[in-house]
């Protein structure tokens, strides 16, 4: 039978080549691989972001003690995977932002069973958004893609108008890029995330639309309005990467980049997102 999400593209096995990781230093803000060194306080930043700002933590209830635990474990998963970055305030010593990214054939997290029940909700969201397209990609050798997996930027004034999240991307593509990926895919439940996707050309591969989502018979997710659904968004590494290049010059220019922009704009709550217009409205169709 055909796959679920089929690709008309030529696959190409790429061996990992030993590659310098990124790392950049912009006035008191300093990109660098995720490692050991930095787990502990990466996980701080990642539980104070996704508390105060996901939607589905918020909506589960889960707090800030109980995400840490799930922070830390996918901190150590990351600095082994070797393909995270993070952003340092230099002056404080803190990670301050982060974009975590793993490989699709990547070993599974260990540890999870230690964590709050209210953990379970979200898994079971992500698996069935998630899990028909690893499956249909599980040929895919390691190295060709990437799992694009949590991102962020503490919500504090000091880190706005920036470009952080931007440059953050910016550095972990051609990254990527040289490692041999070709292709990238990740579950954005955020607007701003959504928004950015469809700029860039990525192809919605799946949706989930939060009303719809079921658990043990109750429906835990349908207060969720904006955005309306996650999305599970497919691209090309090297257009990204084309893309990037292409806007290179003005970037230098104008350090308050697209991401930012978009990040900054109110985003309406829209009682009738499923709507075709309302819905292609809000993903910047």
């Amino acid at each position: 039978s055909s796959p679920a999400f089929p690709l008309n593209i030529v696959t190409m096995s790429f061996a990992l080549k030993p590659v310098q990781p990124p790392e950049k230093t912009i006035g008191n803000f300093r990109y660098t691989l995720l490692t050991d060194e930095w787990v502990e306080s990466y996980a701080e930043c990642h539980a104070m972001v996704w508390t105060s700002s996901n939607a589905i933590s918020a909506t589960v209830g889960i707090t800030y003690e109980q995400y840490l635990p799930y922070a830390r474990i996918l901190g150590k998963h990351a600095a082994e995977e070797r393909l995270s970055l993070v952003c340092i305030d230099i002056e404080r010593q803190k990670v301050i932002a982060f974009a975590v990214s793993d490989d699709l054939k990547a070993k599974p997290l260990t540890g999870l069973e230690t964590l709050d029940p209210k953990f379970e909700i979200h898994w079971h969201f992500t698996n069935q958004i998630e899990d028909p397209f690893r499956g249909s990609h599980a040929a895919l050798p390691y190295g060709t893609m990437i799992h694009g997996n949590v991102g962020g930027v503490l919500p504090e004034e000091q880190y706005r108008s920036h470009g952080i999240l931007n440059n953050l991307a910016k550095y972990s593509i051609p990254y990527f890029w040289a490692l041999g990926y070709t292709l990238h895919f990740g579950v954005c439940t955020h607007p701003a995330t959504q928004h950015m996707c469809r700029k860039m050309g990525s192809e919605k591969m799946a949706e989930l639309f939060f009303k719809d989502f079921e658990y043990n018979g109750t429906r835990p997710l349908e207060s969720i309005k904006s955005p309306a659904s996650a999305i599970l968004y497919l691209s090309r590494v090297k257009r990204i990467y084309a893309l990037q290049h292409e806007h290179e010059d003005s970037d230098e220019d104008h350090p308050r980049t697209s991401l930012d922009h978009i990040c900054d704009t109110p985003i309406p709550d829209l009682e009738h997102t499923r709507d075709v217009n309302e819905e292609r409205w809000i993903l910047g169709e």
